[in-house]
């Protein structure tokens, strides 16, 4: 008798940029050094509010019911200054200052998980826009405008690999309560 193998979803909350915040990404992608790593397809730009991780249908369910339940706030946050996590070789956009707001959905995520029973990976949140991946070191740039990020809500998102390369799909939007 085979056995089925239960379905596995591997999810994170995120804020998705619009159409503007995506055209200024794009010109600090452009901006960027010639060759420098493996950068970021601008459709899969985002900003990860906390990693669900991989999880089983039981789990992704409490989490997507429930996240209705977070608070959700209209936040415009300025990505001025460009990082880098060397260990996981990523080139990063990020604020120089995080707006409270953004911290309380951040947080009221990290709440959401712990009522589903998903052990938080970390829970320091560092917004940030991965820009480029397989980077060790921030490159010489030339100086550039901030990026001014416009949030309304956040994005229960999936992560898909294929053969070529990792997709996100969005599977619920959570949005500014009217």
């Amino acid at each position: 008798m085979k056995t089925v193998e239960p379905r596995v979803r591997r999810l994170f909350f995120a804020a998705l940029p619009d159409r503007e915040t995506r055209a200024g990404l794009a010109t600090v992608l452009r901006a960027l050094p010639d060759g420098i790593g493996r950068p970021v397809a601008v459709e899969n730009l985002h900003m990860t509010l906390v990693f669900v991780g991989a999880v089983n249908e039981r789990c992704a369910y409490c989490v997507r019911d429930r996240a209705d339940q977070v608070p959700r706030f209209h936040v415009d946050v300025s990505l001025d200054r460009l990082g880098c996590f060397r260990e996981a070789g990523a080139l990063w956009l990020g604020p120089t200052a995080t707006p409270q707001r953004l911290l309380e959905m951040a947080g009221g995520l990290n709440l959401l998980l712990k009522h589903c029973g998903i052990a938080l990976d970390r829970d320091d949140f560092r917004p940030h826009v991965t820009l480029a991946r397989k980077v060790y070191d921030v490159p010489a740039h030339d100086s550039f405008r901030p990026v001014v990020w416009r949030s309304s809500g956040f994005s229960l998102m999936e992560s898909i690999s294929s053969p070529r390369g990792v997709r996100y799909r969005s599977v619920q939007y959570y949005g500014v309560p009217r």
